[in-house]
């Protein structure tokens, strides 16, 4: 071996004692210079050194922060259209903002965080429906997956999910107080598309685990649209 094939050779990130050991004594047979060998030992003590850091960083943060941090890292970031009726019943609001937190906790961008605030429906009214129309059609176009809390149902929030899932390959989320199930449309609790995940609940502190759960199985969809 010589000495360029070696210093070019990167050893894998972390290694056993045993087989330092042996790459050492590998390396004298072969008469490895001594600088390579100490520029490899260096990468080999960095790599054990970052590896301890790490462990005790995550030994000292709480499993929340854990859980965040591995959402960042694992997770795809993704633009997600967060449907909330505006103009309908807004009883499921504090719901709605739940999922919006959540939602950007985990790194994503919402495109309609607007719909949350309490001047959602005097703003959208400031503006021409067909400005609206227009705008809300291109936040579909663009987002990567919708979300929607459908416990206030609107004819808004039937067209958005109706348009995505006979439109598009795009993957919906919908969510919806389990008690209020009887008085929302039957073409949302009976959706058996295989684009559509129904997620029910019975209180708003299950909604932080079921957005988790449900965003990440869904992963960064298709983009290829067929309109």
């Amino acid at each position: 071996m010589s000495r360029r094939s070696f210093q070019t050779w990167s050893a894998p990130q972390f290694m056993p004692w045993g087989a330092i050991r042996g790459c050492f004594s590998a390396a004298r047979k072969f008469c490895v210079p001594f600088k390579a060998l100490t520029n490899l030992f260096g990468q080999l003590a960095v790599s054990y050194l970052v590896l301890a850091l790490e462990l005790f960083a995550m030994s000292r943060i709480s499993l929340t922060v854990r859980w965040e941090l591995a959402d960042q890292v694992f997770c795809c970031r993704m633009k997600i259209y967060l449907g909330f009726t505006v103009a309908g019943s807004r009883s499921s609001i504090e719901a709605a903002k739940k999922i919006l937190e959540v939602l950007q906790s985990l790194g994503h961008e919402v495109l309609t965080s607007h719909l949350v605030g309490d001047d959602a429906w005097e703003a959208d009214r400031s503006v021409s429906p067909q400005k609206i129309f227009a705008r809300d059609m291109n936040w579909l176009a663009q987002c990567d997956l919708f979300v929607a809390e459908v416990t206030g149902s609107s004819f808004g929030l039937g067209f958005e999910t109706g348009y995505l899932l006979g439109a598009t390959a795009k993957k919906t989320i919908l969510f919806f107080e389990r008690d209020a199930e009887r008085r929302i449309s039957l073409l949302i609790t009976g959706n058996t598309h295989a684009n559509c995940v129904l997620a029910p609940y019975s209180h708003l502190g299950e909604l932080e685990e079921l957005v988790r759960r449900h965003v990440s199985a869904a992963g960064l969809p298709a983009r290829s649209d067929s309109t």
